[in-house]
């Protein structure tokens, strides 16, 4: 029998994640770790990018000072997702990703809430417009088995 899944959301409907240079924090809580359920995971769920689009988004752990210059090399960098689209009719269905952040960050371990810092990497010199930013609906931490 496989063990549930711990999860701590944040539901934010249909919301505007980011444009060029405009990173993101969202505070959420950290699920209790238990024999069962160890890995930590991070969720965001209905992620969808505009039509024709593609972009890397760095994902921070309380660093809410990051930006597009921050490096990977900090001790609070969990990871990215690279999003791309095959053909222009793909990029608008909404995708949930998850990324194992287990043992990625120290500024993690102990906590019972923690910021996520979410930072485009669109390489665009001019911000999009509204219509254009990626949206996600939900961002959450979760263990898993």
């Amino acid at each position: 029998m496989q063990a549930p899944m711990l999860a701590m959301a944040v539901t934010l409907g249909l919301t505007p994640l980011l444009n060029a240079d405009s990173p993101v924090t969202v505070k959420v809580q950290v699920p209790s770790e238990t024999p069962a359920a160890r890995r930590l995971v991070l969720h965001v769920d209905g992620l969808q990018l505009p039509p024709g689009s593609s972009g890397v988004v760095r994902i921070y752990a309380n660093f809410p000072k990051a930006d597009s210059t921050t490096g990977m090399d900090t001790p609070h960098f969990l990871g990215y997702i690279a999003l791309t689209a095959r053909t222009s009719h793909e990029a608008p269905a909404e995708r949930n990703i998850s990324l194992d952040v287990s043992g990625k960050s120290s500024e993690i371990v102990g906590d019972r809430d923690v910021s996520i810092t979410l930072v485009p990497m669109t390489g665009r010199e001019v911000a999009p417009q509204s219509s254009e930013k990626l949206t996600y609906r939900r961002l959450y931490l979760s263990r898993q088995p």
